[in-house]
């Protein structure tokens, strides 16, 4: 039942005995985001096209979110690091997120898509202003998720960082970025290769965002999702097999980014909710025993086919 004159009823949370995410793509902040699926057909969100700004959405997000176990969410979110800028990209999280009437029930964390076009010239003082804008936005917000007392900071280019300023320097970089924040940073990588120089770099854990092409016979662009799990499953042996960063085990739903590049672009085909579920049930098992962490990708990644978000199709089926 609805919230007095709220439409969002309250949520009634599940607990987990796991720490469980879902990246969260806010790329729906206004009516032409939508154009792409509609005229591809679908996907059709159960709450229609809607501006992922308004709190009243976040809240509908939340409810279904943490009603199926999930902790956090972790938002790709897009800065310019030589202005300083926080772009419109981010307003699923800043004018959405945390404006929600239930935003307590969740705790979020910012995924940095450090993913610039071009060589880039990082400065230490333009990291320092990261830090200190992730500080002033987002760090104080007494539901930002925090692992072992530290500010999860997870990066999506972790090589770009390490090119830039070293091993060493990349190391003491976390440092100087901990003092500018006013708390300790927990940087984990979106990377599970060469974890070795990821650690001396600074890096506390390591995931992925997805293995979309994991599998993929070469020179097609169509396989189907089975081949696609098994491909996961060997990602995550790989990832657990060097055995030095603690991993955030990643899952995903399928991948289709028809809607956006095309029907050249890359397709897993017959995806279906119980096909997840086994994904899921097998990612149990690399699980890393201190973080206890798995991620998905993605709530609503409506362009590229990867998403759990609840839509016409398969209704909650991903969630449930």
């Amino acid at each position: 039942e609805p919230a007095g004159d709220y439409p969002v009823p309250e949520p009634q949370p599940v607990a987990s005995p796991l720490l469980v995410g879902s990246y969260y793509f806010p790329g729906h902040f206004n009516a032409m985001r939508w154009v792409p699926m509609a005229a591809y057909g679908h996907p059709y969100p159960l709450l229609g096209y809607y501006r992922d700004g308004e709190p009243e959405v976040s809240d509908w997000h939340i409810k279904w979110a943490v009603e199926h176990g999930i902790d956090f969410l972790a938002f790709d979110w897009y800065y310019d690091y030589k202005t300083g800028n926080v772009s419109t990209h981010n307003n699923a999280l800043d004018l959405g997120f945390l404006r929600a009437r239930y935003r307590d029930l969740m705790s979020f964390c910012i995924f940095w898509c450090n993913e610039e076009r071009g060589e880039v010239d990082y400065t230490e003082e333009q990291m320092a202003l990261l830090a200190r804008t992730l500080r002033d936005r987002y760090l104080k917000q007494p539901n930002y998720l925090r692992i072992d007392g530290a500010a999860v900071l997870m990066v999506s280019c972790p090589d770009r960082l390490i090119k830039r300023f070293g091993v060493d320097g990349c190391k003491s970089l976390w440092e100087m970025m901990s003092r500018e924040a006013g708390t300790p940073l927990y940087p984990i990588a979106k990377q599970h290769t060469d974890q070795a120089t990821l650690s001396a770099a600074g890096f506390r854990a390591c995931t992925a965002y997805n293995y979309a092409g994991a599998n993929m016979p070469a020179g097609q662009r169509q396989a189907s999702y089975d081949t696609m799990a098994e491909g996961y499953e060997t990602k995550w042996q790989e990832a657990v097999g060097q055995g030095v960063l603690p991993y955030m085990v990643p899952v995903s739903p399928g991948w289709d980014s028809r809607p956006w590049y095309g029907d050249t672009a890359m397709v897993r085909t017959n995806p279906r909710p119980e096909k997840f579920r086994k994904m899921c049930e097998a990612a149990k098992t690399y699980v890393n025993p201190k973080l206890q962490a798995v991620i998905a990708e993605c709530w609503n990644e409506f362009g590229e086919g990867s998403y759990i978000e609840p839509c016409t199709q398969y209704g909650f089926g991903y969630l449930d």
